[in-house]
């Protein structure tokens, strides 16, 4: 179920991969990074540092639990340029981390990294699922919708739990060897 509308997007210059990257299903990871084991596509996916862990924080509807995804991670390089500018120590400042090789990124939004100025570098077959479910819509004050009931980031959490394989874990072990990688080197 493709919506494209491309010239729809290209006369807003394509402002929802701006605000946000899409949702991805577990075979989308399985289609960006081949394997037979979804666990192995999804530690491809996060290595790549072109992928990352969001979650739909636990409310009421889910008591209180937590529901993990993937997706796209966030182009932070024009957060980091502007901090370049600033008197910020580049090295040591908490912001610089927090905008670098994040595994997990609860973002509220931010720019798609694989956006480009020319629209998205993924191939339709390649696009995360809720990039391929977004139905463009035209004219002032138009927001782009889903054709998913509910929100849409429990939708997906709940699409990854099924799966049966553990993003939160995952991405926790990820980020102690990136820890000790970076232990080893300084």
């Amino acid at each position: 179920m493709f919506y494209y509308n491309y010239d729809i997007c290209k006369k807003c210059g394509g402002n929802c991969c701006k605000a946000l990257p899409g949702f991805a299903l577990p075979k989308d990871i399985i289609k960006n990074f081949p394997d037979k084991n979804l666990k192995n596509s999804v530690i491809k996916a996060l290595k790549s540092k072109e992928w990352s862990i969001d979650w739909y924080e636990g409310a009421e509807e889910t008591d209180g639990k937590d529901y993990y995804f993937i997706r796209p991670a966030i182009d932070y390089k024009p957060m980091l340029e502007i901090l370049k500018k600033t008197k910020i120590d580049m090295k040591n400042s908490f912001m610089v981390k927090r905008f670098k090789n994040l595994i997990f990124d609860p973002s509220f939004g931010g720019r798609c990294i694989f956006l480009t100025e020319s629209g998205c570098k993924l191939s339709e077959e390649l696009r995360p699922d809720a990039c391929k479910r977004l139905k463009a819509k035209e004219g002032k004050n138009k927001k782009c919708t889903y054709d998913i009931k509910g929100n849409v980031k429990l939708y997906y959490g709940k699409k990854w739990e099924e799966s049966k394989v553990n993003l939160y874990k995952i991405g926790k072990k990820l980020e102690y060897e990136n820890e000790i990688e970076k232990q080893a080197y300084n």
